[in-house]
């Protein structure tokens, strides 16, 4: 593989600096920090020219901040930069990187990459369940243990080495993996290190053992072929992998007969990016479709009591429902998104990001 030179100073170009802070202030518009910085763009660009170019940034340590997912019954430690000039730092860094680093990247590789999130897992999947079910019987489902908090600073950065060969480049990249023991939940740039980090993993699985379908959410894999056999060899042989690269999967993976249309019960759905997929159809993933008839009956019940609807039970609501125009739900469209004022819902999202808008400045 030919290893990338000469970036640093594209990176460090007060444009791209500024054109960084511009992009890192996307949502966050509102807050004082940002506006100061805002207020004074090209003299902040300078600053983090200055930075860059004499080599003296230091990133801070990161504010650690406790989310609970109700829904998965999880509760992560989440990591956020400071804005100046610790995230715009990391925006200038990708800018540049990252359009690089796509390239090299696996094509079923899905998560953080521009056009390629859920929507690209999901056609990845159905490839093989939809349209060649005579090369998808079998699947094994893979995640690993702990991802971003088992990378360690030291093979991240060899791994990087081994892509770029700018000293100066390095340097930067060193200086954000060393502002955290491991890799950060909710920093910028811990997708793209992760996704660059298991990419030898994809093509070990595509290349050696010549898998017929392989599908990757950033730490969470499916495997899909004829042949069981060969789907464990693989499986084993990414297990080995990992574990020389500081990682190890959960150990309750199984091989399993992927479910076919009126087939029964006899197989199993494959549980990946919010759906089940089986052969010749996919269908909603249960925890997102109980959520959706449970958003459904309480806009229904304030509707009929002339009461409104908070933005984001609306919001929440239309991003689920968009689920169901990807996947066969009829029934439970019918149900429970039929009932339900879409424009009226689309008219609450509206309203609240225009108000958002004025309050920011933007209007």
């Amino acid at each position: 593989m030919k290893r990338i030179g000469y970036i640093f100073d594209s990176i460090a170009s007060v444009e791209n600096c500024k054109r960084a802070i511009l992009n890192a202030s996307k949502g966050k518009r509102s807050r004082r920090s940002v506006k100061t910085v805002l207020d004074d763009l090209d003299g902040y660009a300078r600053k983090l020219n200055e930075l860059l170019t004499n080599q003296t940034y230091k990133a801070a340590a990161y504010k650690t901040m406790t989310v609970i997912d109700k829904r998965q019954g999880k509760v992560r430690e989440t990591q956020v930069p400071v804005f100046f000039p610790d995230l715009c730092v990391q925006h200038a860094l990708l800018q540049i990187l990252a359009p690089l680093l796509d390239k090299r990247f696996y094509h079923w590789s899905a998560g953080c990459r521009v056009g390629k999130g859920n929507r690209h897992a999901r056609k990845g999947v159905e490839r093989a369940t939809l349209h060649r079910g005579r090369k998808a019987k079998y699947a094994i489902k893979i995640d690993i243990v702990k991802c971003y908090p088992s990378i360690q600073n030291d093979k991240l950065l060899e791994a990087f080495e081994r892509l770029i060969k700018d000293r100066r480049a390095l340097w930067l990249i060193k200086a954000i993996i060393d502002a955290s023991d491991s890799l950060p939940i909710g920093s910028y740039t811990s997708a793209w290190f992760c996704n660059w980090y298991l990419t030898p993993i994809d093509y070990l699985i595509a290349d050696t053992h010549k898998i017929n379908f392989h599908i990757r959410f950033i730490d969470d894999m499916v495997l899909i072929d004829s042949n069981k056999r060969k789907l464990i060899r693989a499986v084993k042989d990414v297990e080995e992998k990992l574990c020389d690269m500081g990682l190890r999967v959960h150990a309750n993976w199984n091989v399993f007969r992927i479910r076919k249309a009126g087939n029964g019960h006899k197989g199993r759905p494959i549980d990946f990016v919010g759906y089940c997929f089986c052969l010749e159809y996919t269908t909603l993933r249960r925890r997102n479709a109980l959520a959706l008839m449970r958003q459904s009956r309480k806009i229904q019940k304030l509707e009929a009591a002339g009461r409104p609807i908070p933005y984001k039970v609306a919001a929440g609501f239309l991003a689920r429902a968009g689920q169901l125009y990807h996947c066969q739900s009829q029934g439970l469209k019918e149900k429970y998104v039929d009932p339900v004022s879409i424009k009226k819902l689309k008219g609450v999202v509206r309203n609240e990001s225009k108000r958002q808008s004025i309050a920011a400045g933007r209007l």
